[in-house]
């Protein structure tokens, strides 16, 4: 990539004013939280890097497998649910340019690599051992980013970017150990558990990131 790069580190806090009974149980601590570490490649449209994520069991249940969303993968071809739904995006999906994709290049945890599958949108982590009521764990996930030309909320115009769940997010799951492992429906809306969002982004120098939460840390490479 040409140019200078420049690291930028934001601390995203993000609250859900939507009470979920998870949230009433957990008594807004973190349940799903996230350190994430990418680079953005302007000329092949990728963002690459890794997450660890961190998830606090708040059901009554013990658990063994993990799910989360993909939601990029929506415009990863003209047979998706979402693309199927929407009709007008059949067509522009056939085209190169308008097609995106989130692949998951490897899962760990401390152990070691964690077996997965991805089913379109949705995508299970069958954990080594059951995760207890209570328990939390830590994952972290090797994943990129192929951005499609922006139709719906995700995308790039030219050299601009928009990102909008653009990285590999735990379903919320109830205090009963039910899943809300939904698959991206186009007039599905997204809800997330309370958690806190650290990223760090390194990118050329004259982009500017405009978004939630604040700047920490800066350094040019």
């Amino acid at each position: 990539m040409n140019g200078k790069l420049k690291p930028i580190k934001l601390f995203l806090l993000i609250f859900l004013f939507t009470v979920f009974p998870s949230q009433i149980r957990a008594g807004y601590i973190p349940i799903a939280s996230y350190k994430i570490d990418v680079r953005l490649d302007v000329k092949k449209k990728l963002i690459s890097g890794q997450e660890k994520i961190s998830f606090l069991n708040t059901s009554t249940k013990d658990l063994d497998t993990l799910y989360l969303h993909l939601f990029p993968n929506a415009f990863s071809s003209d047979s998706t649910i979402f693309v199927k739904e929407s009709g007008y995006l059949k067509e522009l999906m056939r085209k190169e340019e308008y097609q995106g994709y989130l692949k998951i290049k490897a899962v760990r945890d401390e152990r070691g690599e964690v077996s997965y599958r991805v089913n379109e949108t949705v995508m299970s982590i069958s954990l080594p051992e059951p995760l207890k009521p209570g328990k939390e764990i830590e994952l972290s996930c090797e994943f990129e980013l192929k951005m499609p030309k922006i139709t719906f909320r995700l995308g790039y115009d030219q050299n601009n970017f928009l990102l909008c769940e653009w990285f590999p997010k735990l379903a919320v799951l109830e205090q009963d150990g039910t899943w809300r492992n939904f698959p991206n429906h186009y007039m599905t809306e997204f809800f997330s558990d309370f958690g806190t969002y650290d990223v760090s982004i390194t990118l050329p120098l004259k982009y500017i990131i405009d978004g939630t939460g604040h700047i920490t840390a800066e350094k040019n490479n």
